[in-house]
């Protein structure tokens, strides 16, 4: 996603801006207590940590370690798929510093592949291109990375999103090549052919997304540089619509498992209107009945108007989205 230093010591449009790209940094806490101390780093490598008692049958590749550090998974569960493995590592102000190569220079000497570099930025928006769009639509399809590249629609639409990204970083003054979009989508359908981003992951496991480092963020520094997303608007709609959805599914209305039943209806003899059972269910339910059932009404009324108004939100989000002109060609059923 969008690391909070990137609005920090760039020299560009964006330097200075944190407190409108809220997605990277609520309140600026983080950057007031770790800018002096951090050091930028991008990882070009698919991980991801298999389930216990789970054997990977794709090709990986094993990241050992001597020791463990409390609360991190097991070394031999976590998997570098594909063919990519690099980490590269810069300062926020663009320079070589000493703390930059003392830094590079040890993790060499344990067997790291690292890259020291002072463009550090051009690093974060090539990954940023592909996270922006691979994690939230293999989320929403349930397809591998390599079936959505193939496939005309999907990848059109992935391209499309890719574009309008470029589009934020030109206007940045951020220069990422002469055919990025092209050559993410062949890193893409080529390096990585069984991998599921960290967001399908977290989708698969029942976790929330991370939506808001990985596209909220995206579409607020656009708007910050007034860069028209709509594609990149509608596919955030989407995957945050998906991720309140989970939120709701964890919430104490659906995972309160404690709550007794309210107990079951009465029929009294001599209610119901003569021969009908079903009339004197309706009425010849007990008080107790009543009251558990008013209780249960209540909680569950609760619940209806959290939904509608987060229904609302969603609705108020999408139909905002202008899916007008752009500076790209888009399928006809984006018009």
């Amino acid at each position: 996603g969008i690391p909070f230093w990137l609005m920090h010591r760039g020299g560009d449009f964006l330097d200075g801006r944190i407190d409108e790209v809220p997605a990277c940094d609520p309140d600026g806490r983080i950057s007031a207590v770790l800018l002096p101390h951090v050091l930028g780093a991008v990882l070009q490598m698919a991980v991801a940590i298999d389930e216990p008692q789970h054997t990977n049958t794709d090709t990986h590749t094993h990241m050992d370690h001597q020791q463990t550090t409390a609360g991190c998974p097991d070394p031999e569960r976590v998997r570098v798929h594909g063919t990519t493995y690099k980490i590269v590592l810069g300062e926020p102000d663009n320079t070589m510093s000493e703390r930059l190569m003392s830094v590079g220079s040890l993790m060499q000497s344990v067997g790291l592949p690292v890259e020291l570099t002072t463009r550090l930025r051009v690093s974060v928006w090539k990954k940023v291109l592909a996270n922006v769009t691979m994690n939230p639509i293999t989320s929403l399809t349930q397809r591998t990375i390599p079936d959505l590249c193939a496939e005309n629609e999907t990848r059109t639409i992935i391209q499309d999103i890719m574009h309008e990204v470029a589009c934020v970083c030109n206007k940045n003054g951020t220069d990422l090549g002469r055919d990025p979009v092209g050559d993410t989508m062949k890193l893409l359908a080529n390096c990585y052919p069984n991998h599921k981003p960290s967001m399908r992951q977290d989708l698969d496991t029942g976790k929330r997304l991370e939506v808001d480092p990985i596209v909220t963020a995206v579409v607020q520094i656009a708007q910050c540089l007034q860069v028209p997303t709509p594609k990149l608007n509608f596919l955030h709609a989407l995957i945050s619509s998906r991720d309140r959805a989970i939120a709701l599914q964890h919430s104490p209305i659906c995972t309160n498992t404690n709550r007794q039943p309210s107990p079951a209806p009465t029929i009294s003899e001599g209610e119901g209107g003569g021969d009908s059972p079903a009339a004197g269910l309706c009425r010849g339910q007990s008080e107790s009945g009543k009251t558990a059932a008013s209780t249960s009404s209540g909680e569950a009324d609760n619940g209806k108007e959290e939904l509608e108004m987060d229904i609302a939100n969603v609705t108020s989000s999408v139909s905002s989205i202008d899916l007008g002109t752009s500076h790209h060609v888009y399928p006809d059923y984006f018009s």
